[in-house]
C-alpha cells in the first residue's frame, strides 16, 4: 500500500484522502494522479501538486492530456517556474511522431503563456499565444463540404476558437494595441471562428413585444462574474422574464440555481448539443457572460441561437462577433461616440454597468499610525502590471519622499516574480527597499492587506475591476486613469458613479498630481475608511433592487427592438 505522502506540511482535505485512497487501489491509473494534481492545487499545495502531476505524465504522454496540463499547470507552476517549464520541454521531447508533437505543441505553448502572465510579462504572453495559433491554424484539417466534420476536426477546430480567445483576452493586458488595432484583432479572431460553423436564421418565437420573455444566461466558472451578477439575479422579475442558467464549471452553482426558473448543466455538451437545448427551450435573448474568458462558448453564439444575442458583464470589450447583437456597458465605459469600436450595438445601463455587494462581512482594519509612511498599493494580478504602468507608479513613487509600494497577489509570492517587478521598479529609480510584497490568496487576508496601504493604484491599460470595488469597501482611495477603450475605462465608471470623479484622470501627469494630493491629506484618509464604506454601500453600484429594473427593462427594450424589425 501507498503512504499519503507530504504529511506533516499541511492538513489533507478530505478529497485529497478520497483520491488518494483510490491511488492504493489503481496506481497506473493517470486520470487519479492529474486529479490529485488538481486537488493538491487547489489547496495551494502547489510542489505538491507539480509532483502528482510528473506521476502523471510518466503514466500518459503529455499529448494525450492537454487540458489536464492546461489546468493544473498555473497552479502547480506558481512555486516552481523554471522546474515546471523544463518538464514541459522534456515531455515534448518524449513523443515520437510529427502528429503527437502537433497535438502536444498547443497545450504546451498555452502553458508557457500562463507562466509568463504569472510573470507579469503580458507582452510576452501575448507574443506566445499568437505564434501558437498560427502554428496550429496550418495544422488544423479543413471542414469537408457537404461532409459532417470528423471528431478530429471538431477538437482542432475548438483548439483553434481557444487560441484565438486567449489572444483576444491577452491582448487587453499587453498593452500594444491602440483601441482600434484591438477592435481590428476581435473582429479578425471571431471571423474565423463564425466562418466554420452554421449559423440559424430563423426562428419560430412569439414576435409580440409585450409578453413574458424566456432569456436564457450562458455561464462559465469565473470567480470575477459571479460577485457582480449573484446579488441582483435574484431580484428579477420573474412574472415578466422567464431565467434559464446554462452553466459549466462554477463554484456558485447551488446560488445560480436558486436564481433560474431552468438550470442546466453545460459541462458534458458541445456547442451543437448546447445548441438544440437552447432552441428546444425558446429562448428570445441569450446572454453570454464570458466573452473570451476561459470556459467561454463563443462557438454557440457564432452558430446565432436566439433571435437576440446580447454580451454582458464578462468581458470588457467587445467581442468582435458579428452575430452578437448587443454589447451592455454604460455611459463612461462604452460611449456612444466609441460605436465603431464595437462589432455589437452598444446598450446602456443608466448609471453604472456593475452591481455589487461584499461576499463577507469584512471588518475595517484600524487606522495606521499618524507618523508611518504614506503606502501605496494594488491588488491585481501581475499580468495587470506592464512596463507602462510600473513608469507610472515610478513616478507617483519618485514624486512622494518616502512612499513605499505594497503589491499583494497569488503570484507575489514567489521570489523570482518579486525579483523581475524589483528589477523593473529599479530602472525607473525606485529602489527595492520601497517595495513590499505579498502572496495572500484567501480572500480574508486579502481584504485586510488594505490595512497595509493608504491609497490604491489602478493599473493601466487593464483596470481593475473586484479589485477595485474591495479597495473602496475597504475605505481606501482608488486612481485611475482614463484610457481609450472598455477595459481601460472599467475603473472611472465605478469612480463617477461612486461620486469620487476626481479620483479619474485623463492623462499620466494628471495621475501623478491626483495620487499626490491624496499622499498630502494622508492622515484625514485613514481615519475616513468607514466613510468611505458608508459612501460605497450608498451609491448606485449597491442599489441591487434597482440594478435589476434596469436590467430587466433594458432587455424588454431589446426584445421591442427585434420585434420591430
Amino acid at each position: 500500500m501507498l503512504p499519503l505522502p507530504f504529511k506533516g506540511r499541511r492538513m489533507h482535505s478530505n478529497e485529497i484522502t478520497l483520491i488518494w485512497q483510490r491511488l492504493q487501489l489503481t496506481p497506473d491509473q493517470a486520470d487519479l494522479w492529474f486529479e490529485l494534481a488538481q486537488a493538491y492545487a487547489t489547496k495551494g499545495m502547489h510542489w505538491q501538486a507539480g509532483i502528482a502531476t510528473r506521476h502523471g505524465e510518466l503514466l500518459e504522454p503529455v499529448s494525450g492530456r492537454p487540458h489536464a496540463i492546461l489546468k493544473i499547470g498555473s497552479a502547480s507552476a506558481r512555486g516552481h517556474v523554471d522546474e515546471t517549464v523544463d518538464r514541459a520541454e522534456r515531455s515534448l521531447l518524449r513523443e515520437k511522431t510529427s502528429h503527437s508533437l502537433a497535438s502536444a505543441l498547443p497545450a504546451l505553448r498555452l502553458f508557457e503563456a500562463d507562466l509568463q502572465g504569472q510573470m507579469g510579462d503580458a507582452a510576452g504572453q501575448f507574443e506566445t499565444l499568437q505564434q501558437s495559433m498560427k502554428a496550429h491554424r496550418k495544422l488544423t484539417p479543413a471542414m469537408r463540404p457537404g461532409a459532417g466534420p470528423s471528431l478530429a476536426e471538431v477538437q482542432a477546430q475548438r483548439l483553434v476558437s481557444i487560441l484565438g480567445s486567449s489572444v483576444a483576452l491577452s491582448s487587453l493586458y499587453a498593452g500594444e494595441l491602440d483601441a482600434a488595432d484591438l477592435a481590428s484583432l476581435h473582429r479578425s479572431l471571431c471571423a474565423a471562428l463564425q466562418a466554420a460553423v452554421p449559423q440559424k436564421i430563423e426562428f419560430g418565437n412569439d414576435r409580440r413585444m409585450v409578453r413574458q420573455l424566456r432569456v436564457g444566461l450562458v455561464a462559465a466558472h469565473n470567480p470575477v462574474v459571479e460577485p457582480f451578477l449573484l446579488p441582483w439575479l435574484a431580484r428579477l422579475n420573474h412574472s415578466a422574464m422567464q431565467v434559464m442558467v446554462y452553466e459549466s464549471g462554477s463554484a456558485h452553482s447551488e446560488a445560480l440555481k436558486a436564481c433560474a426558473d431552468r438550470w442546466l448543466d453545460t459541462t458534458d455538451l458541445d456547442d451543437a448539443q448546447l445548441h438544440q437545448v437552447v432552441v428546444a427551450d425558446g429562448v428570445d435573448i441569450l446572454v453570454d457572460l464570458a466573452g473570451h474568458q476561459p470556459g467561454n462558448r463563443l462557438g454557440l453564439f457564432a452558430r446565432r441561437v436566439a433571435p437576440v444575442q446580447v454580451s454582458f458583464l464578462g468581458y470588457p470589450h467587445s467581442t468582435g462577433m458579428a452575430s452578437m447583437d448587443w454589447w451592455v456597458g454604460d455611459e463612461v465605459v462604452s460611449p456612444l461616440e466609441h460605436a465603431p469600436l464595437f462589432s455589437e450595438t452598444i446598450a446602456h445601463l443608466p448609471r453604472c454597468m456593475f452591481a455589487w455587494l461584499p461576499e463577507r462581512d469584512d471588518p475595517l482594519p484600524p487606522p495606521r499610525h499618524v507618523k508611518a509612511a504614506v503606502v501605496f498599493g494594488s491588488l491585481n494580478q501581475a499580468i495587470h502590471l506592464t512596463p507602462r504602468c510600473i513608469a507610472l507608479w515610478a513616478k507617483v513613487l519618485n514624486a512622494v519622499p518616502g512612499s513605499q509600494l505594497l503589491l499583494s497577489a497569488s503570484s507575489f509570492g514567489e521570489a523570482a516574480v518579486q525579483s523581475v517587478f524589483k528589477t523593473q521598479f529599479a530602472a525607473h529609480g525606485v529602489v527595492s527597499e520601497r517595495i513590499y510584497f505579498s502572496g495572500h490568496s484567501e480572500p480574508a487576508e486579502m481584504a485586510q492587506a488594505h490595512g497595509q496601504m493608504d491609497i490604491a493604484l489602478d493599473p493601466t491599460p487593464f483596470n481593475g475591476c473586484a479589485t477595485t470595488l474591495q479597495a473602496l469597501w475597504m475605505g481606501v482611495p482608488v486612481v485611475t486613469l482614463k484610457g481609450g477603450h472598455a477595459a481601460s475605462r472599467l475603473g472611472a465608471s465605478l469612480l463617477h458613479a461612486l461620486g469620487q470623479a476626481g479620483w479619474v484622470t485623463e492623462n499620466e501627469s494628471d495621475y501623478v498630481t491626483a495620487a499626490v494630493n491624496l499622499a498630502r491629506d494622508v492622515a484625514a484618509l485613514r481615519l475616513g475608511r468607514a466613510f468611505l464604506r458608508k459612501q460605497l454601500a450608498a451609491s448606485s453600484i449597491c442599489d441591487l433592487d434597482g440594478y435589476a429594473i434596469h436590467f430587466q427593462t433594458l432587455l424588454q427594450q431589446m426584445w421591442a427592438d427585434h420585434c420591430a424589425e
